[in-house]
């Protein structure tokens, strides 16, 4: 029973204590202490308070004081003026610990705050308070010494509409957050935080742990745990950031999804793509200048990426170095960085606007000497379209003060294999380019299928290119390319429709060659061009089927991209014979024109025959075969030509694979289109005018079938 009436006893001499300590705060006017108040700040923190508004006190237990329209001098030296301003401040404190001189506060509201953390060009933060004796301003640190102050201890804060700005004196990043609510509670050494507003105008949600103010002032190991949302995407972030208050050296776990990554452009300064759901994960750290993002996981639309990149920022460009694998990078489901038009519309439409096939658009060579690279990276399949697909691409990336190297690059495109050397040199005033490429056995027949271009062509395709050129855009480079091309392909099968793909014209001129088969097996198909100054001859060019044959001649001027071409035809079929005419290819690449050449036609026939009946006959049937198909002169072996059959076993591909050029006698410009029936047939008189008459309605003829 005793013990009873003591701890009553006890009781009431505490409750008698509160309510005495309560009756003399509700007789104090504050008003007298605003003064003292600031002056006593002044002391503690080394900084102005000014209290510009009423002072009011709110009589409880846990008695709270309000003060409106408070202003906290920055740091000497600092940005602005004041550090912090605000229109309302509340601060809840416990009574007990007030009667023993020591302030205990419950709990600290901001209402209408704009705070600023700033650190100087030395790295020393304005929320660093440090008093000598004379209550002067120090740098002797933030504890220890007569001279070090111990601030109240706070266990939780809240604010409302308020501002939060952060700026690094050293690097000069700034960063804002806008703070809708916040609530942060001290849980030991950490503070349980919730927090919605934004950052850098980007919306935030987010809620977990981080460290507390003494862990930041005393510049250690700063914990991160969060979660929520940000820019409307799943965030979460775990690890510690040490030196947060100078230079920063996280170790944070990071993951984030969301459904746009465009909605970061407000952050990123623009140019992400609206390419839909992505997501990200990996480990971020630092070790002095050295950023690294490990254990990567990054997909994009239906694009992968995993593997690990660093970047070291102590040099006069960062250089950056990782090893990256993909399963599946689709270029064609990756929009423009406009975020409205596709990297390929993009490119069509400037097309449309050039007189050009090859780009002349300026090449991002500054780009080059952004940053140095070494890089390795693997692809299982590389998407460029619908269609078409690299599969196996293994390429190293090297990028050192404005020169890319990519060697080698392999990988299998439409069945065959490729390799590619390549260096595009930036660092000079005029850059320069040098390739190696070669693509052995690629399957065109199947590639037109996947593209749906064409379901009946097949053959396969070896593609080899060793050139040189120097300028600042595709076109430029061009027009001083020097090397070789060649194109070889065996073993195939052609259509009409391909003829028409290949070049406005060429259907008309070379398809009905095939007679009435829509398509015809491709016995070769041989290319090889030599390139001086951006001027490109023909070495060989012949195309050779069991139907017809066709061996050219001729250049093409890359830097205007004229067309210069002259081709010659032969047919196996007798039926047709009289259908296997020349044909000029002139225009450029982008309008290409292709017309029969009747005068090349006509010498022939006119130098067959033995006689002018003979020569009569044939110029007869050249008419008769332009318009009702063809018909053979029944000369066994002979053609309206004067080509033999002897096409139908000789496979100019063959000479051509020995090195030797297939012959095309072009016709000379000066010659006249239709030799004079007196040298045909000396003295001929009115036979010699038929002729003249019979060749001129041929080439009427003509025209008619394929146009002026």
């Amino acid at each position: 029973m005793k013990l009873k009436w003591i701890l009553t006893g006890i009781a009431a001499v505490i409750v008698a204590a509160v309510v005495a300590a309560v009756a003399i705060l509700a007789t104090m006017d504050f008003e007298q202490y605003r003064g003292l108040i600031e002056a006593e700040a002044k002391k503690a923190t080394g900084r102005d308070l000014s209290l510009n508004g009423p002072i009011d006190l709110s009589i409880s237990l846990t008695p709270a004081i309000v003060v409106e329209d408070v202003t906290f001098s920055n740091a000497e030296g600092g940005s602005r003026e004041n550090m912090a301003s605000l229109d309302r401040f509340e601060a809840e404190v416990e009574i007990l610990p007030l009667l023993s001189g020591d302030i205990q506060i419950n709990r600290i509201v901001l209402v209408n705050a704009d705070i600023l953390l700033e650190t100087d060009a030395n790295g020393t933060p304005n929320w660093q308070f440090q008093t000598g004796q004379d209550g002067a301003a120090t740098d002797s640190g933030t504890s220890g010494g007569s001279g070090s102050q111990t601030l109240p201890t706070v266990d939780s804060v809240a604010v409302e509409n308020s501002r939060i700005t952060y700026i690094n004196g050293v690097s000069g990043e700034q960063m804002v957050v806008a703070v809708d609510s916040l609530t942060m509670t001290q849980s030991g050494d950490k503070i349980d935080l919730d927090l919605a507003g934004s950052y850098q105008d980007i919306p935030l949600d987010l809620a977990g742990t981080v460290g507390s103010p003494a862990t930041l002032m005393a510049g250690g190991s700063y914990p991160i745990d969060l979660s929520g949302s940000v820019a409307g995407a799943d965030l979460s972030v775990s690890g510690s950031v040490a030196n947060i208050t100078a230079s920063p050296s996280p170790d944070l776990t990071i993951s984030v999804s969301g459904d746009n990554l465009s909605d970061f452009n407000a952050l990123a300064g623009g140019g992400l793509p609206d390419a839909g759901p992505y997501e990200f994960s990996g480990r971020v750290t630092s070790e002095d200048t050295t950023y690294k993002v490990e254990g990567m996981n990054l997909s994009l639309a239906d694009t992968a990426l995993s593997g690990a990149v660093s970047v070291d920022m102590s040099g006069e460009r960062p250089m950056v170095t990782g090893s990256l694998t993909s399963p599946l990078v689709d270029l064609g489901a990756l929009p423009g960085t406009d975020g409205e038009d596709s990297a390929e519309e993009t490119a069509s439409e400037n097309g449309a606007d050039s007189q050009y096939v090859i780009p002349d658009e300026p090449l991002p060579l500054d780009a080059l000497r952004a940053a140095d690279a070494d890089l390795s990276l693997k692809i299982d399949t590389l998407r460029v379209k619908e269609g078409m697909e690299v599969s196996a691409l293994d390429l190293t990336l090297n990028l050192q003060n404005g020169r890319l190297s990519v060697s080698p690059m392999t990988g299998v495109f439409s069945g065959g294999q490729m390799n590619l050397d390549l260096t595009l040199d930036g660092s000079q005033e005029t850059p320069s380019l040098a390739t190696k490429f070669a693509m052995l056995g690629m399957d065109y027949g199947s590639l037109l299928k996947n593209m749906d271009v064409s379901q009946d062509v097949e053959g396969t395709m070896d593609i080899k290119l060793d050139l040189t050129g120097r300028g600042r855009s595709p076109h430029e480079i061009a027009s001083t390319l020097n090397g070789t091309t060649e194109v070889i392909s065996e073993e195939g099968v052609i259509t009409n429709k391909l003829l028409a793909i290949v070049s406005s014209g060429l259907s008309e001129i070379m398809g009905p060659l095939m007679g009435d088969n829509k398509q015809t097996n491709l016995r070769c198909l041989v290319s090889r061009f030599a390139i001086s100054d951006g001027v490109a001859e023909s070495q060989a060019l012949v195309i050779d089927s069991d139907t017809f044959s066709v061996a050219g001649t001729g250049d093409i001027d890359l830097s205007t991209e004229e067309l210069d071409l002259y081709f010659d035809t032969k047919t196996r079929e007798t039926a047709l014979v009289s259908l296997a005419i020349p044909f000029r290819m002139t225009g450029t690449m982008k309008n290409p024109q292709v017309t029969p050449d009747p005068t090349g036609a006509l010498k022939g026939v006119l130098g067959a025959g033995g006689n002018l009946e003979g020569t009569l006959g044939q110029i007869s049937n050249l008419g008769s075969g332009l318009l009702g198909g063809g018909q053979s002169n029944g000369q066994s072996g002979e053609s309206s030509t004067g080509q033999t059959q002897s096409a139908a076993t000789d496979n100019p591909c063959v000479a051509v694979a020995s090195g030797e050029s297939p012959a095309v006698e072009e016709p000379a410009a000066s010659e006249p289109a239709v030799p004079e029936a007196e040298e045909l047939v000396p003295g001929a008189g009115e036979a010699g005018k038929a002729v003249e008459d019979a060749v001129k309605g041929a080439e009427d003829k003509i025209k008619n079938l394929f146009g002026d």
